[in-house]
């Protein structure tokens, strides 16, 4: 097997490996967890294959030049045996293909930074999602805890009242409207788990986490402002547009260009 495929093999099974974490997840690391995330990996593993194509295209412009010596021998049976030594230098230089390789190169080289631009982009539209994806967490955490609290408390206070209700101190209705309160608190504890469950399946893909649990959450991001979970800015898509325009225009050029053969020589 050769070095390329061993290399190819090793780099799709990194690209797809989920990672463990045992640890609470920070609100400031989400930016670097996501640059090794599925995702991220696809995109580097693109980027070097366009670099790795660029540098072969390049290398269809430098000169072949082989040297060849050897010696025939010949058998007859009336000239009898005699042999013939020969020499000499082949070249092979692809001195004009009608420009077209040129603007190949040259579209090549635009793709390449278009999908460096997409990268950029693709990793700013991440980064937004799960920071955002976050928040959405440490607020239902936040907020179900406070629920929770609220329902043990409402719990004692409705053993009380039953008590009072046998006892002929209140009535039952008394009873039946603190009952309706706690099944109110139990259906808003019971929608935010299936925000909950939302949330951390989009935060665990983004970071590419597979143990990720709401007890990893740091409650301390809810002090954060707004202004840490903007999006990617408008540089970033002039940049792919840069890059898009760069393929579009090599690409015409390429076509109107004339393809002519290679030259050949060869000298004994």
């Amino acid at each position: 097997m050769s070095i390329l495929k061993i290399w190819l093999i090793l780099s799709f099974s990194f690209l797809w490996t989920e990672v463990s974490w045992s640890k609470e997840v920070k609100y400031k690391d989400l930016p670097s967890l996501i640059k090794t995330n599925k995702k991220s990996k696809s995109l580097d593993f693109l980027i070097d294959s366009e670099k790795e194509r660029i540098s072969f295209l390049t290398r269809s412009f430098v000169p072949e030049v082989k040297l060849f010596a050897g010696q025939e021998e010949f058998h007859s049976n009336r000239l009898g045996d005699h042999s013939s030594s020969y020499h000499g230098v082949e070249a092979r230089a692809n001195v004009f293909n009608g420009m077209s390789d040129y603007w190949e190169e040259e579209k090549r080289k635009s793709e390449l930074e278009l999908s460096k631009a997409q990268k950029k982009i693709s990793y700013g539209e991440m980064v937004y999602e799960a920071r955002r994806s976050y928040l959405n967490l440490a607020e239902a955490q936040k907020i179900k805890a406070e629920l929770n609290d609220s329902l043990s408390r409402l719990s004692g206070v409705f053993k009380k009242v039953q008590l009072k209700v046998k006892g002929g101190v209140i009535s039952q209705s008394d009873l039946i409207s603190l009952r309706l309160v706690q099944v109110e608190l139990e259906h808003k504890i019971k929608d935010l788990d299936g925000v909950i469950s939302i949330e951390l399946a989009r935060l665990k893909s983004f970071l590419s986490l597979s143990d990720l649990n709401i007890n990893d959450i740091d409650q301390e991001v809810l002090g954060l402002t707004p202004d840490q979970k903007q999006p990617i800015g408008k540089p970033l898509l002039e940049e792919k547009f840069k890059a898009e325009s760069g393929i579009f225009a090599s690409e015409s050029h390429a076509l109107s260009g004339k393809k002519l053969p290679s030259v050949d020589l060869v000298a004994n």
